[in-house]
């Protein structure tokens, strides 16, 4: 009872604070927490259709994309956060668009596919994980299919390819002994680095797309994350 008290009494500054207040949050936990180097900004259109394509390295990915964007963000993210009550009214405020993994919900992956598509279309700027999910194992990992299906959906779409290093090895990441770890806190900045790539001008393949992305990651000579 005391908590359900709680969450009444809080909720509503919750809701006020995260649809007024998002962007000036993310600054302040970036500049407490992170140093973040941002290139190529100059790459996403001012107007227009366009997708990026980004690395997944953990849960911070989408709010570094969208935090440092000139242009409001639409993105995928997994409907069991979508969906679950913490998070639903932030997550639908900023644009977010649920999706289902694998064959687990066939009716949700096409409506957000035509989601994705109804975005484009309408100009906006859409952001998506090639890989599916965040990596388990410290590296890039197969792109999936989808983005080939959303550009020939959109073929009128810019698309960016997007790097993102650094986070490998992060509280927020699957690195040992796991995510959320306290273990791996620590009071150095953790530097970051996000790449904005120009546009693909050529037919669209997954090995080129994950070639181009790969370019400007910080790997060893087995493809690992630099978790330096």
């Amino acid at each position: 009872m005391a908590f359900i008290l709680v969450l009444l009494i809080f909720f509503p500054f919750y809701i006020y604070f995260f649809e007024t207040r998002f962007k000036g949050l993310m600054s302040f936990i970036l500049k407490a927490f992170y140093q973040v180097e941002v290139h190529g900004l100059s790459h996403i259109p001012p107007s227009g259709p366009c997708l990026l394509v980004c690395n997944h390295l953990s849960y911070l990915d989408w709010m570094l994309i969208y935090k440092f964007s000139p242009r409001p963000v639409h993105f995928i993210i997994h409907h069991k956060f979508y969906d679950h009550w913490a998070f639903h009214h932030l997550l639908k405020k900023v644009n977010a668009i649920p999706i289902a993994g694998g064959n687990s919900k066939p009716k949700l992956i096409v409506e957000a596919f035509q989601t994705v598509s109804k975005n484009l279309n309408k100009g906006h700027l859409v952001l998506i994980f090639p890989e599916g999910g965040i990596t388990r194992l410290g590296r890039l990992e197969a792109f999936q299919k989808g983005v080939l299906r959303i550009k020939k959906n959109s073929p009128e779409a810019k698309l960016v390819p997007v790097s993102i290093s650094g986070l490998w090895g992060s509280l927020f990441s699957y690195s040992s002994p796991g995510v959320f770890s306290l273990r791996k806190a620590r009071f150095k900045k953790r530097k970051i680095r996000i790449n904005f790539h120009p546009a693909l001008q050529k037919d669209l393949t997954l090995p080129n797309l994950r070639e181009v992305i790969l370019s400007k990651l910080d790997v060893n000579e087995h493809h690992d994350y630099d978790i330096s």
